[in-house]
């Protein structure tokens, strides 16, 4: 048997998280069912390695240890070894017809760079509210979910809806404004016939100037008749919402907000710090 064939190797960026990261150091969230995933490799009997080009590999092996995965791992590497299978969100089959490859390079584009109707502006929460929205939906029961979830990057949309993929508008209107403050108010419901929507209302009245002033600068469509900013927590089963409400210590809470992004229809994203004053 070839001493290889026992092997998957598995791609960082885009396959084990949503997305690529934007520095060396930092990583997209998981993606849902990864752990699942490892440990059923494990289960089959397979070496299971985790290919990445950051440098250094050491930023791998720390994220994957923060996030409980190095259980399941064999191996950490910048080389991508002879392997039975090689699991990544880049890559095209050859299949021995080299027109039908060519086409399909063509139109590929990674899964999490499939295209939204419009682009968004969000305003990103400080770690100390994330992680509080974040232990919320971590209480959740996995059984009680929509198939979206928890949302794993906690934040407040300035706008969605905006036309195109430019964030050159978006950064006029946000650009020099200034930090925002924000508090949060108590977790409620958005209840559809689709799923119940875990969330916490956040009062600012910056983020209603900034909101007036992205529309300004953007064209756009509007989705909702009136802006209600708001962090979602996660996407539940519909009725089951009510089942975990109230929920305390997190009405009150308040935190200052220092930088925005625009994600476009691909979700390729770029940082706008709010700096300066007004």
């Amino acid at each position: 048997m070839d001493k290889h064939s026992n092997r998957v190797l598995i791609d960082v960026d885009g396959t084990m998280t949503v997305g690529p990261g934007n520095s060396p150091h930092e990583f997209a969230p998981l993606q849902a069912g990864v752990r699942a995933f490892l440990g059923a490799l494990k289960d089959r009997g397979m070496e299971v390695v985790i290919f990445s080009a950051r440098s250094p590999v050491e930023a791998v092996r720390q994220f994957l240890k923060r996030e409980d995965l190095l259980r399941y791992v064999d191996g950490v590497t910048r080389t991508k070894k002879p392997s039975r299978i090689i699991v990544d969100d880049r890559a095209v089959t050859f299949r021995g017809n080299y027109a039908a490859t060519l086409a399909e390079i063509d139109r590929f584009k990674p899964h999490w760079q499939k295209e939204h109707d419009f682009s968004s502006v969000m305003a990103i929460l400080t770690p100390d509210l994330a992680d509080k929205i974040r232990e919320i939906g971590e209480k959740i029961p996995d059984e009680d979910l929509h198939e979206k979830g928890r949302d794993k990057e906690p934040h407040i949309t300035l706008k969605w809806g905006i036309h195109g993929d430019d964030a050159a508008g978006a950064r006029r209107a946000i650009s020099g404004h200034g930090p925002v403050s924000i508090k949060l108010g108590a977790p409620s419901l958005f209840e559809s016939d689709k799923h119940d929507v875990l969330k916490v209302d956040v009062d600012s009245p910056a983020l209603h100037e900034l909101n007036a002033e992205i529309n300004r600068e953007c064209p756009h469509t509007d989705t909702f008749p009136e802006y209600h900013p708001h962090v979602t927590v996660a996407y539940l089963k519909t009725g089951l919402g009510k089942k975990h409400l109230p929920i305390e210590g997190i009405e009150g809470l308040s935190g200052v907000l220092n930088e925005a992004v625009f994600s476009d229809r691909r979700d390729i994203r770029h940082k706008i710090p709010l700096l300066g004053s007004r």
